[in-house]
């Protein structure tokens, strides 16, 4: 009763965080989408796979189901994996299967980082189109299918005026990402992913002119705000901690070199918490670093700030969870 909040409706939010009725959506708004199979049981593999192809990615239906704390230490603290033959599609669906009543298996769509690009659409409370911002991942981490590390804002007014129609078609409100990645093989951009919630790079589009979150926090107080509709292009963006590691796992799978990836963080650039103004996020994340580095033992992996067990227990039996020794 005390707060006022611009979102959809908790159906509209429950078939934008599955990705099977997401993909069904789209399709229906005329959107492309990857090959996909949905599976609940070891006997569906085969016939998935032999639609799909390989390699070819496992992940839940409901992403919620994989950040359980216990499926984070089972799976990796990974949203997908990535299978390359049977024997791995079989043994990740295993590891998988407790945490998630259905997973769906989904091809590769091939292509560096940089073919996928992310529209960020606000719609306010009263339905209206907003403002739209694009990013273009020019390094995800693990490379090829993970978050983007470093990002640069550019224009694609096609694309976003696509994803804008689709979630107004949808009767969204409030913020959304959605993420498409161009297929090589038809030249077709092709929804991966929505997002109805904030994402770690948004704050990009307000250091290009398209401030998001002070829109929404006006949107709820039921005042207006015009933004601007053109925004400034070529500007970057890094989380130079996951960068560094990303670069590093490119070049030894021969994807990027490593001067390549240097020279690409030239130009304008904007840190995820490194401030002139206020070195305090930067000490923190140097000081988790080395802690991580201190605490990793032969037989564990850190994991925020401390060595835990490959099996994801504690010696009490405990499985750690997600805000543990944050």
């Amino acid at each position: 009763p005390h707060y006022r909040f611009v979102q959809s409706p908790p159906s509209l939010l429950a078939s934008l965080t599955d990705k099977t009725e997401t993909y069904d959506l789209a399709r229906r708004h005329g959107l492309d989408v990857p090959r996909h199979v949905v599976v609940a049981d070891v006997s569906d593999l085969e016939r998935a796979a032999a639609e799909v192809g390989y390699p070819c990615f496992l992940k839940p239906a409901r992403s919620p189901d994989w950040a359980q704390p216990e499926a984070r230490a089972a799976l990796g603290q990974t949203k997908l994996v990535c299978a390359r033959d049977p024997s791995s599609l079989r043994a990740a669906f295993e590891r998988a299967r407790p945490f998630a009543e259905r997973h769906v298996v989904q091809e590769v769509v091939p292509g560096p980082d940089t073919d996928n690009y992310y529209v960020v659409c606000y719609v306010d409370a009263k339905g209206a189109p907003r403002a739209r911002f694009v990013h273009r991942k020019l390094l995800m981490r693990p490379p090829g299918r993970g978050v983007g590390c470093l990002i640069e804002s550019v224009r694609h007014d096609a694309l976003a005026a696509r994803a804008m129609d689709f979630l107004l078609t949808l009767g969204h409100l409030g913020l959304a990402g959605l993420e498409f990645k161009r297929d090589p093989r038809d030249g077709r951009l092709k929804l991966l992913d929505l997002n109805p919630r904030w994402g770690i790079g948004d704050s990009l589009a307000a250091v290009c002119g398209i401030d998001m979150a002070w829109l929404y926090y006006l949107d709820c107080l039921g005042l207006d705000l015009r933004l601007p509709s053109r925004y400034r292009c070529g500007v970057k963006w890094v989380q130079m901690r996951s960068y560094l590691r990303a670069a590093w796992i490119a070049h030894r799978q021969g994807h990027v070199g490593l001067v390549r990836s240097l020279l690409n963080l030239r130009g304008e650039l904007h840190h995820s918490v490194l401030a002139l103004d206020d070195l305090r996020p930067t000490a923190w994340t140097l000081g988790d670093m080395l802690a991580g580095r201190l605490s990793r033992g032969p037989q564990g992996v850190a994991v925020a700030g401390r060595a835990i067990p490959r099996s994801g227990r504690e010696a009490n039996g405990r499985t750690p969870g997600r805000g543990d020794g944050r």
